[in-house]
């Protein structure tokens, strides 16, 4: 397609003869922008749920829900505990620190969390049944240990967590291949972070 342009034609020339071989100029039409491709919306029921990132504080409000309703404690029961011991009329507005002292005046009460033992990989040593490695008594220090920082945290802290730091000061994979030195510096290390986390509370 080409643009025919008008002219007055007292302006125009009468047509001079073409010369063999010319060929004349020809302005295309500019072609319509082609319209975008209509966006899809998803139908209802197909939307996916973002899921909530897993935090420490949303299992332990996850707990907290458990305790409330095992316990039997009306809505109304729990805001006023809440106000009265917390200052607070939803768990949600409560810290780390606070939901875990939460956590433990629901144990006081008589509830009992089960531990999540599927998040242990490595579990507990057998040589603390059979008596057989030299450093026997420190890793049931360490056991020890681990029950009482997971009181504090309000949560089951698995053998992973001493093994994960034998792991990063000697490279070894298993408590049952560490030396009683070895062991003796996993425990000091467990102590350390058991009283920065009674500090905090």
């Amino acid at each position: 397609m080409a643009i025919i342009i008008p002219f007055p034609r007292e302006r125009c020339r009468p047509a001079q003869p073409t010369p063999p071989g010319h060929k004349g100029k020809i302005i295309p039409f500019p072609r319509p922008a082609a319209a975008p491709a209509p966006v899809e919306t998803p139908k209802a029921g197909m939307l996916r749920r973002e899921r909530t990132p897993r935090t420490g504080k949303n299992v332990l409000i996850a707990k907290v829900k458990i305790a409330q309703k095992q316990l039997g404690m009306p809505d109304d029961v729990y805001r006023t505990m809440l106000w009265i011991n917390f200052g607070v009329s939803s768990c949600t507005e409560l810290d780390e620190q606070g939901l875990v002292r939460l956590v433990r005046h629901f144990r006081s009460k008589g509830w009992q969390d089960k531990p999540s033992m599927k998040k242990d990989r490595h579990g507990k040593p057998r040589c603390l049944k059979t008596g057989n490695h030299p450093g026997a008594r420190v890793m049931a220090r360490i056991g020890a240990l681990l029950a009482e920082l997971g009181n504090l945290r309000g949560d089951y802290v698995p053998w992973d967590y001493a093994a994960g730091i034998l792991k990063k000061h000697t490279g070894l994979d298993h408590l049952e291949q560490a030396t009683t030195q070895e062991l003796n510096g996993v425990m000091v290390a467990l102590e350390r972070t058991l009283n920065s986390e009674r500090r905090r509370i």
